[in-house]
């Protein structure tokens, strides 16, 4: 580690060059990343009342959360204060848009997940996001197989074809660090939804079909697992649970609105948003070190009319 202390200010970095850096682009020997004075002077002012500010260039910043997507980033700024018995994160990312039609879409994701508040999950995480991003299903699906999906290309694919059929919001839930690990992907579904071509390709892999509790069941040996497809007239699951088990996992689970953290914690954010990622740190850190803690995470994201991507991260 190392640190540069200053009249007033402390720098630390990882390397020297790390510390160095801010202080010749202090003394003009090389280009700052905010080289307006204005636009400086208002990022000092809005910084003012936070412990912890932050400005990323262009796309620099990343989170792994939330929507994927193509379009340019001109900057982000990260705003960081406690809030009540949370620390609230709060990160706003300028974008540029060449056609305005994508900004229409991505606004059009926007919506309130109250209806989800009476279903019932299971697990250490919940994600809700929109069916119709291919890229951001490719993401969360990468958290339950392979990094890379490579492995499970064909598989991907497939279940990108079934999301393509769902209408609204995807939710993908269970336990992520237990091993092994278990999720399910619920879809809603049209009646008018043509599934036929997917179902034809599970029968030619050599699917096992089957119906029980109300489920029409497809049954795909995977590489190392089962998966399963689960439909009825209303909805889709594909989960590598078998039937009994995910229905016996989600009559156990826990509603939402029933979920004291996770309503403490929405409460505090705008109605409406893109997507929403909810993490019960308490669980995960009990199943990884043996530890009780009360703790958890929500982080839900939304656009605003100008474009601009609001993040916001709370973790109880």
């Amino acid at each position: 580690m190392y640190f540069h202390v200053g009249n007033g200010f402390l720098i630390l970095g990882d390397t020297r060059s790390a510390v160095e850096a801010p202080m010749r682009a202090y003394h003009g020997e090389i280009g700052r990343m905010i080289d307006s004075e204005e636009e400086a002077a208002e990022f000092v002012k809005a910084s003012e009342n936070y412990w912890i500010t932050g400005y990323f260039d262009s796309d620099r910043f990343k989170i792994g959360l939330g929507l994927e997507y193509a379009f340019s980033t001109k900057r982000t700024t990260l705003f960081i204060n406690p809030e009540g018995h949370t620390l609230a994160a709060t990160m706003i990312q300028e974008n540029i848009f060449l056609d305005e039609s994508e900004k229409s879409r991505i606004l059009g994701y926007m919506t309130s997940k109250d209806e989800a508040l009476s279903e019932k999950y299971f697990g250490n995480y919940l994600a809700f996001f929109p069916g119709g991003s291919v890229s951001t299903l490719r993401r969360e699906l990468s958290h339950w197989f392979d990094e890379s999906l490579e492995p499970y290309r064909e598989l991907a694919d497939l279940i990108v074809e079934f999301t393509k059929k769902s209408q609204g919001v995807a939710e993908i839930f269970g336990s992520i660090v237990a091993s092994p690990t278990s999720f399910a992907l619920r879809l809603q579904t049209s009646v008018n939804a043509d599934m036929n071509p997917e179902i034809q390709k599970l029968r030619e892999w050599g699917a096992k079909h089957y119906n029980t509790n109300g489920f029409e069941v497809y049954e795909l040996k995977s590489i190392f697992e089962k998966i399963y497809f689960l439909l009825d007239k209303t909805e889709l699951v594909i989960t590598n649970l078998s039937p009994e088990d995910y229905l016996k996992r989600l009559s156990a689970g826990k509603k939402l609105e029933d979920n004291d953290r996770y309503v403490y914690l929405k409460n505090m954010y705008k109605t409406e948003n893109i997507a929403e990622v909810f993490v019960n740190l308490g669980d995960i850190f009990y199943d990884l070190l043996g530890m009780k803690a009360d703790t958890a995470l929500l982080y839900t994201e939304s656009m605003e009319e100008n474009g601009n991507l609001i993040h916001s991260l709370r973790v109880y």
